[in-house]
């Protein structure tokens, strides 16, 4: 926070929190200079057998990362800045505010994203339920390249023509070996990323770029984002006399902790 607002930081009382303490930075802290976030959550009226599977969808996650969808608040109180952020881009809405504006663009791209990755997480489900040569016919793909795919252990499946990013930092470069890149996936080296709509930046290839969404007559600037994310740290306790199953964990920057919860229940 700026030093502007130290005095009325110290002054701060409320019964729900406390700062503990407070320091100087050197330099100024903008947006995004952060390496990511701990978090401690409490649920509250969880019983034994939910906290049990509390425990196992925790576990899951610990062992293979976990989708690295936009939370609900990135779309607004009721939920419709994207609808917004698509006229603005198609013309069909004017915001003169350029804060507003922005937020309202950023949505919509956050938007395609999660439809984007709802996408592929069902194409992985499906893919994972069903034999080589029905794969090849309901998704019409050759039946050397569903083999590759049956190969890789991660749930997410990883294409040809995706855009790989070292994980949690470096380079973004293009899949050329499925095999290769889906074992580096598994082991938390790399993720795959997902398309932020619009110019200025890398579209995925090949079987990959049958899923991406079209970037046609968009002049927004456009980005990557990271498909998966792996959580660290994760800890969990349960308490059966007040009912409260407490959660601890650390997400990278540009992840949701909210997006976390909305996945262990469902």
């Amino acid at each position: 926070m700026h030093k502007k607002y130290e005095k009325a930081i110290n002054s701060i009382s409320h019964p729900n929190f406390k700062i503990i303490n407070t320091t100087y930075h050197k330099n100024k802290i903008k947006i995004g200079h952060l390496k990511g976030n701990h978090f401690t959550i409490t649920l509250k009226m969880v019983d034994a057998l939910n906290a049990n599977k509390l425990d196992n969808a925790l576990q899951c996650i610990s062992n293979e990362g976990m989708a690295n969808y936009f939370g609900y608040q990135r779309f607004g109180i009721k939920g419709d800045n994207h609808l917004k952020g698509e006229m603005i881009i198609s013309g069909k809405l004017k915001e003169s505010n350029y804060k507003l504006k922005k937020m309202f663009i950023n949505a919509y791209q956050s938007y395609v994203f999660n439809e984007w990755l709802q996408k592929r997480i069902k194409f992985s489900k499906v893919f994972n339920d069903i034999d080589v040569q029905m794969c090849s016919k309901k998704f019409n793909m050759d039946i050397n390249e569903c083999k590759e795919l049956k190969k890789q252990k991660h749930f997410f499946k990883i294409f040809r023509g995706d855009i790989m990013n070292h994980y949690p930092f470096g380079r973004m470069f293009y899949v050329e070996d499925t095999e290769q890149e889906a074992q580096r996936f598994s082991e938390f080296d790399r993720v795959p990323t997902g398309l932020l709509i619009g110019q200025k930046t890398m579209y995925a290839k090949e079987l990959a770029a049958k899923y991406e969404p079209s970037v046609e007559d968009i002049s927004i600037e456009g980005g990557r984002r990271f498909a998966w994310v792996f959580p660290k740290d994760i800890a969990s306790e349960y308490k059966d006399i007040s009912k409260t199953y407490q959660l601890e964990f650390f997400l990278p920057k540009g992840s949701y902790a909210t997006s976390l919860i909305e996945q262990i229940l469902n």
